[in-house]
């Protein structure tokens, strides 16, 4: 079982005020952030993703494991902390229960949303246009190239 605060207690800790921006989309931080307390949305090109309030919930992952800007923007919905990782390849390396926690949130996410893009495929794969490329989407989805 991952205890989240075990694993992050020598962390240093970062406090965001309501309103402030977490994580800048499009930008890079180098960082990995793990919630301890408060609530945050998450919004991609302007459009509200989630709103999300779960201790250890990590962010910033994907930008780290791909390294590569941040596909999203967090924002502060009330006042908030977090355990901040700035040497994140070295803290994962030195936490592997770390790197599996995210590993596993991570693979959860992909099984949704594939569970999602069959259902679309199920109902919508004859359209033409959009909708009906949803099957391109779910092989690209499944031949990820390194």
């Amino acid at each position: 079982m991952f205890d989240f605060k075990c694993e992050c207690e020598a962390l240093p800790t970062r406090r965001f005020a309501a309103g402030e921006v977490v994580i800048e989309e499009g930008a890079k931080s180098g960082a990995l952030y793990f919630l301890i307390d408060g609530s945050v949305e998450i919004s991609r090109d302007g459009t509200l993703v989630a709103k999300l309030d779960t201790p250890g919930l990590v962010l910033g992952e994907i930008s780290i494991l791909l390294d590569r800007t941040h596909i999203a923007e967090v924002r502060a919905v009330e006042d908030c902390s977090f355990h901040v990782a700035e040497d994140p390849e070295k803290f994962l390396h030195d936490h592997p229960k770390v790197s599996l926690y995210i590993a596993r949130s991570l693979a959860k996410k992909v099984d949704v949303t594939t569970c999602y893009l069959v259902d679309l495929k199920q109902q919508y794969g004859a359209e033409e246009g959009q909708l009906g490329m949803v099957h391109e989407v779910i092989d690209s989805l499944l031949q990820v190239k390194h």
